[in-house]
């Protein structure tokens, strides 16, 4: 998960994805903490967070199916390596678009 700092309670979270919405990473989006290429990376959002001190808001997505049976293994294995969820990221809601649903969530829990 992206480190934050304290976010500023003044601001209002990011609201154009709501809880449950599809979204996918925008071309050229690369993972904060590896530094590989997320792009077309899909799954859902389930936390609005507020925005940082540069007031860009941003976003949990845990990852679906589709996108979890394609991770690279050695993306997970740099994850575990370093303590770090690999099923679900934080992101700028400017990295993101709204995208159809490719799944369901019961196969995202069986995978």
């Amino acid at each position: 998960m992206r480190k934050r700092s304290k976010p500023d309670k003044k601001l209002t979270p990011q609201e154009n994805f709501p809880i449950g919405k599809s979204v996918v990473v925008n071309p050229g989006v690369a993972d904060p903490n590896h530094g590989f290429d997320m792009g077309g990376w899909q799954g859902r959002v389930t936390e609005n967070h507020y925005a940082d001190e540069q007031g860009n808001p941003y976003v949990t997505i845990a990852w679906d199916s589709i996108t979890l049976k394609q991770m690279p293994v050695e993306v997970i294995e740099r994850c575990e390596e370093d303590g770090l969820d690999w099923s679900s990221m934080g992101l700028y809601a400017s990295e993101v678009t709204s995208a159809a649903s490719r799944d369901k969530i019961h196969q995202v829990q069986k995978v």
